[in-house]
């Protein structure tokens, strides 16, 4: 979709500002769809959803582009659908709303839709226990968790294919998760920070949550729910520990305070239902409380955004300075390219050695990370590489050209992952005889004069590709079909 909107646009200026307010306002119409499942009203609905929209998380795409914001983007709807399953949990069309927008969030961003599938579990044990017909919840559960499995079919296979039959790389183990856990403070959000406005909210629901018997069971779960995910994010968790007994966690999850988003959202949906109920206050006194809050934090958002957002008009020019090379010092010619038509210009003058998910040589353990020195790696083979070739894309077959007045090895600037076809001067390698570095580029022999190597990936990966389309157009069928099934059930309105 990113990649699309991309060339829309035509310019990676247009694309991060337009991308800027469509990842906001999915983050508000999510957060209104889920608050809309409560019932709690048109008004806070709206509010709640400009507390969201604003926090640190939504906005940290128009900030600094992490990608972290699409996934909390997302969230509200996967949470809105929980909630119609709490309410209908004998209800298909409950749980394909759910299979649905988990499966939007698969789509877009992983680790969220993971944090997110943890999430759930304790409402949906809560659920099971609660409704009287299990069986059918079970059944239709297990409906459900197919119907994810086809309509991601292309993501499972691709990435399944992918780990399956590579080493790969992982992102750089954080080795103080700790540090990268979230805290409550009385200042602005930041990205480790609750800041003061999302701290009083998370006290005040928390508290008005479990005191008040006017507090109803749903209530509670939802901020039972987003509590605890808070306190697994938080400090107070001890993830020291836990990445000694799980390594893993420190390249997988990294950061803690990636699953701060969806406790929020839960939180908030507690909020706005105790507002409905009175829970701790009279419903206008409710709605005030709100409307303060929403407007603090969409001032504390403004800055935060205007603050990076000053970056493009000084030297710096990037939001952040962390791994990123430039070819060169002039701002200007920097500007210039990321507002032309040439989608290459910025990328050629601004980059990021980022070996992330490469194929590599053997298991790489958290221990001896550094030491294989990964970014020098994709910097010197890839970004960097002193051999000078053409690039092109023919019917989905990656052709790299490049003229060569000797013979003997050529590191070409060019991965080649297991699964691939490659073929030298219209001969085809097996990929067993190619030697590669360790960040996954190519060696081959070459001789003199022009040399050709072209690498595709195709075959089985177009029809789950295809797979996944139908069921995602058979859904959303069943889906329009079933809406319109109870709009013609309700009775007609007298005038």
């Amino acid at each position: 979709m990113n990649g699309f909107i991309l060339l829309v646009l035509g310019s990676w200026y247009k694309y991060e500002v337009f991308t800027g307010i469509l990842v906001s306002f999915l983050a508000g119409s999510g957060t209104v769809f889920a608050t809309k499942k409560l019932e709690v009203g048109n008004k806070i609905a709206v509010f709640t959803a400009a507390v969201y929209m604003s926090s640190f998380w939504v906005n940290s795409w128009a900030a600094s582009q992490m990608f972290t914001a699409w996934g909390a983007a997302l969230m509200p709807f996967v949470v809105g659908s929980i909630i119609s399953v709490i309410k209908q949990p004998t209800k298909m069309r409950s749980l394909v709303s759910l299979s649905l927008t988990g499966s939007l969030l698969i789509q877009t961003h992983m680790l969220s839709a993971i944090v997110t599938a943890i999430g759930l579990v304790l409402p949906l044990i809560a659920t099971f226990l609660i409704t009287k017909d299990r069986v059918i919840f079970l059944k239709h559960l297990m409906i459900g968790i197919a119907l994810v499995g086809l309509l991601n079919v292309n993501v499972i296979t691709n990435t399944g294919g992918l780990f399956l039959n590579n080493d790969l790389i992982p992102p750089f183990p954080n080795l103080n998760m700790e540090n990268a856990a979230t805290i409550f403070s009385t200042g602005s959000q930041t990205v480790t920070q609750l800041g003061l406005i999302l701290s009083i909210v998370i006290f005040v629901q928390i508290s008005a949550s479990y005191l008040s018997k006017k507090s109803t069971s749903l209530n509670r779960l939802l901020t039972t729910s987003g509590s605890l995910i808070l306190v697994i994010s938080s400090q107070y968790f001890p993830w020291q520990y836990m990445a000694d007994f799980f390594p893993v966690l420190q390249s997988f999850l990294q950061f803690p305070l990636r699953l701060t988003p969806l406790a929020v959202v839960f939180i908030l949906m507690g909020l706005a239902l105790s507002i409905k109920e009175e829970v701790w206050c009279d419903f206008q006194v409710g709605q005030i409380f709100l409307v303060v809050l929403m407007l603090f934090s969409i001032n504390d958002a403004f800055r935060n955004v205007k603050r990076a957002a000053g970056y493009w008009n000084t030297s710096q020019v990037t939001t952040t300075t962390a791994n990123v090379k430039k070819r060169t010092t002039d701002t200007n010619q920097i500007r210039d390219a990321f507002t032309s038509r040439n989608l290459a210009a910025g990328l050629e003058l601004v980059y990021k050695n980022k070996p992330d998910y490469l194929p590599t040589k053997g298991k790489v353990l958290a221990s001896e990370y550094a030491s294989r020195q990964f970014y020098t790696q994709v910097g010197k083979y890839l970004n960097e590489n002193k051999l000078k070739v053409n690039k092109s894309v023919v019917d989905g077959k990656l052709i790299v050209t490049w003229r060569s007045q000797i013979t003997g090895k050529a590191y070409l600037p060019v991965v080649v992952y297991s699964g691939a076809t490659v073929r030298q001067d219209g001969e085809k390698l097996e990929l067993s005889t190619i030697k590669k570095t360790d960040v996954g580029s190519a060696i081959v022999n070459q001789h003199k004069g022009i040399n050709e190597v072209t690498v595709e990936y195709g075959g089985k990966w177009q029809i789950v590709n295809i797979l996944s389309i139908i069921s995602w157009l058979l859904t959303l069928t069943y889906m329009i079909n079933s809406k319109f099934r109870i709009q013609s059930k309700r009775p007609f309105k007298q005038i």
